[in-house]
């Protein structure tokens, strides 16, 4: 969640840490080419768009007419369902959906799509 954020931010990529001593799991995250491109896109920071508890939602213009969607659970300790609207953002009725790490192709969703 940290690096995603930091990632529709467009925030600066900086470790501090070795990245040598890092897990396979840990570099799949920080090396994933979708998200560094997110970061880098360069159609400006996204914003918090919505809060609903410890739910909120973030989005990022791109270009090409695409949008960075950050769906952050801040109680890691437990799932909560979130649905994310696209009209509250700007988003045509259907969207295709990607999801960034694995690089999934989740289908297109009408008017919003549910998320944990």
């Amino acid at each position: 969640a940290h690096f995603a954020l930091w990632c529709i931010m467009s925030a600066p990529l900086f470790l501090g840490n070795d990245p040598t001593h890092m897990s396979p799991d840990e570099k799949s995250i920080i090396l994933n080419k979708t998200s560094i491109a997110v970061d880098q896109d360069p159609t400006g920071q996204g914003k918090r768009v919505k809060v609903t508890g410890d739910t909120e939602i973030w989005a990022k213009k791109l270009k090409e007419g695409k949008a960075a969607i950050l769906l952050l659970n801040r109680n890691g300790s437990e799932s909560k369902p979130v649905t994310l609207n696209f009209r509250d953002i700007g988003l045509p009725e259907k969207v295709k959906v990607k999801a960034v790490y694995s690089g999934e192709d989740l289908g297109t969703f009408t008017g919003n799509i549910p998320g944990k």
